[in-house]
């Protein structure tokens, strides 16, 4: 066995990283956009909608799999994000 690795599983692996962190920085932004706040968190769902639009406004290419990863990440957002004032 050797050091060296498969690039085309390492490009993969990376373009997977970079996705996840452009969805989590859309959703945060969703879920922080002071024209929507209210005195209610939004539903995960609304979030993970507007993620999806947004993308799709864009002609963004999104692998298979890529909706149940906005899911997940719209989920821990509000699970974890402090309440609105």
């Amino acid at each position: 066995m050797t050091d060296m690795t498969d690039p085309a599983a390492d490009a993969a692996r990376a373009a997977a990283a970079i996705l996840i962190v452009a969805i989590a920085t859309l959703a945060w932004t969703i879920y922080n956009d002071p024209r929507e706040r209210t005195r209610t968190r939004p539903q995960p769902e609304t979030i993970a909608r507007q993620v999806r639009i947004t993308l799709r406004d864009q002609d963004t290419h999104l692998p298979p799999g890529t909706e149940h990863i906005t899911d997940i990440i719209a989920t821990e957002i509000i699970h974890r994000a402090p309440p609105h004032d």
